[in-house]
């Protein structure tokens, strides 16, 4: 099982766009942060497989300015 937090910066006018993207990822967990500009994403995915697809989906957002890991225990 893996788990990983990101911070997420969006493209400048896709915030909600992106944040709906994100939510359509199984595994994935979105949270907005307070002032908005960036979101936090955790990742929690069973088997390596399903862990890389969700990498391979992420890399296919292009609302996604910026994917910073902050954390992975894979």
């Amino acid at each position: 099982m893996a788990i990983c937090s990101y911070i997420v910066y969006p493209q400048p006018g896709s915030r909600d766009a992106l944040r709906s993207k994100l939510t359509g990822i199984a595994g994935c967990d979105v949270m907005p942060a307070e002032n908005n500009d960036v979101m936090i994403l955790v990742t929690d995915t069973n088997s390596d497989s399903h862990e890389t697809a969700v990498q391979q989906a992420l890399k296919q957002i292009p609302e996604i300015q910026c994917l910073a890991l902050t954390f992975g225990d894979i």
